[in-house]
């Protein structure tokens, strides 16, 4: 009997192949996590047959992994290959004694399909039946990435048409099943698309659905049936569904999304319990304190996380309250700051006009002192012409008569002419001078008003500076915001902290549910004691 409602279907799948051909890499692909260690050397990392379960959507997969099955080259003896793979095969029974719905034969593309391999697959005719490939066998063809960059646009049954060989005789026995794997991808897309596939063709297999099972298959369940009558053993349906309720937890951690226990779930442990309580199983009393901590741990969780929930709705309370408040402010401040540029315009412009005016009144008084000395320049000059002129005509009277000359009238009018020369002289140079220090006294004055102007323009001008700066400080330390931010980025830490917490607590779980899982099944394997010989 079972938690699982009616409506979850089952697939139980073998994994068969060589070492180094992804086997347990498929394995992991289709549980959607690293469960089985994988190598791509030819030295096999599973020594043993083992076994694990996923759900996804509403089908559980259970996935059965054996030691490389083709890895029979070291041993010459034929009985004594044989003798190897069924001891892995009895294995596989003891596993899963309900019987498989596919044997996955694993190929790694781009490899040498051998006799060695061709053999081993005869091999398991000889124990399951010669339709076995026939009827259950999936061919599952690993590193696709390798596939598809090698035939872009090519098809995996395209390039199944051209095989040739023993390869081609297994295709055409399997009805050319097969599905290509990329187990190295991390695009959930295409690890979703794959797994799909993979379930679609298992349930299209000619089968009706029904499961692989034989003597062995039969006989296994009824000394199974034997033993968990007798209380030797734990049911394997409820150590599966350990691993279900670990596996589902883990995935609503990793999605960071509705971190709170299910109806379901809450559901599945407490009958769990109730059935590891009420068995006198001799690993009972384990799985029942392995339930126990699984339901603390996540219950633990739960709980703090709601509360962790409730400060985090106090803290987005006071962040709105504060970033609406801090809105408020640098509304205030970009209008102050605008009022301050306005300001600042406004500064700039008396100055520049200030500059402006200083400027013009250099040139006016320049322009006047130019004019006035013009003017001087003009009267000296038509004063020494009329001195030239009267100096000729002085000289042309010479050879006349002495009463005939006017020389002293002439004279005269030079002397008068020099002096008015010399007057105009001394008059520019003292028209000069006396615009000089007029220029400048008029300067000193103005510069003396326009500094006072400039420093009164000059010191608003500061003081606007001053204001946006303490404008700027007042909102870049605003510690009350600052100060829910950090609470918030703690809360964040806190809910990384609980959920680190409880991965580690599911890693400790999933050991004990191994170790009960080994237990179980030595148990089994102990009592099992048929051979395929």
């Amino acid at each position: 009997m079972s938690f699982i409602p009616k409506e979850i279907s089952n697939i139980d799948v073998l994994l068969l192949g060589k070492t180094g051909h992804g086997k347990s890499a498929t394995g992991n692909s289709i549980l959607g996590r690293t469960v089985f260690h994988s190598s791509p050397s030819t030295s096999s990392v599973t020594t043993e047959v083992q076994f694990e379960v996923r759900r996804y959507q509403e089908t559980i997969i259970k996935v059965v992994d054996t030691p490389g099955v083709a890895d029979t080259s070291s041993i010459e003896d034929d009985n004594e290959r044989k003798e190897l793979l069924m001891k892995e095969m009895k294995d596989a029974v003891i596993l899963n004694p309900e019987g498989y719905h596919a044997f996955l034969v694993v190929y790694k593309y781009n490899t040498r399909f051998t006799k060695e391999e061709y053999d081993s697959v005869l091999q398991l005719k000889e124990i399951f039946g010669k339709n076995i490939v026939r009827d259950y066998c999936i061919l599952t063809i690993t590193q696709g990435d390798e596939f598809r960059r090698n035939y872009p646009g090519k098809t995996i049954q395209e390039w199944l048409k051209e095989q040739k060989d023993a390869f081609k005789d297994l295709l055409k026995e399997c009805d050319f099943r097969a599905i290509m794997l990329d187990n190295m991808t991390d695009d959930e897309n295409i690890k979703n698309s794959q797994i799909e596939d993979l379930i679609q063709m298992i349930r299209s297999l000619n089968n009706n659905g029904r499961r692989y099972t034989d003597h062995y298959f039969k006989e296994a369940e009824q000394i199974r049936e034997r033993i968990l009558r007798q209380e030797k053993m734990i049911s394997p349906e409820n150590l599966i569904e350990i691993s279900l309720i670990l596996e589902e937890v883990r995935l609503i951690i990793d999605s960071q999304e509705n971190l709170e226990p299910s109806e379901e779930i809450v559901g599945r442990i407490s009958y769990l319990k109730k059935m590891f309580q009420r068995s006198n199983a001799e690993e009972s009393e384990k799985a029942s304190m392995l339930v126990s901590k699984i339901e603390t741990s996540i219950l633990s969780l739960f709980k703090d996380m709601k509360n962790l929930e409730e400060e985090n709705k106090t803290n987005k309370k006071s962040f709105d309250y504060e970033s609406n408040q801090l809105y408020l402010r640098i509304s205030a401040y970009n209008i102050q700051n605008s009022a301050y540029s306005e300001l600042m315009e406004k500064i700039n412009e008396k100055l520049g006009k200030l500059q402006k005016k200083e400027e013009s009144f250099k040139r006016a008084i320049e322009n006047e002192r130019n004019k006035k000395l013009i003017e001087f320049e003009h009267k000296l000059i038509k004063r020494k012409s009329t001195l030239e002129k009267l100096i000729e005509s002085q000289e042309g009277e010479s050879d006349l008569k002495v009463e005939e000359r006017d020389e002293p009238h002439k004279t005269k009018q030079i002397d008068q002419l020099s002096k008015e020369i010399a007057k105009i002289e001394y008059d520019i140079m003292h028209l000069d001078i006396t615009l000089q220090k007029n220029y400048m006294d008029k300067m000193k004055s103005m510069i003396s008003k326009e500094k006072d102007l400039r420093d009164k323009y000059k010191a608003k001008q500061k003081d606007v500076v001053e204001k946006r700066e303490e404008l700027e400080r007042t909102i870049t330390q605003d510690f009350v915001f600052k100060r829910v931010i950090d609470e918030g980025k703690a809360l964040r830490l806190k809910e990384i902290e609980l959920t680190e917490k409880l991965r580690a607590e599911l890693l400790e779980h999933f050991v004990e549910y191994n170790n009960l899982k080994k237990s179980n099944t030595l148990k089994f394997s102990q009592n099992f004691k048929c051979t395929f010989l």
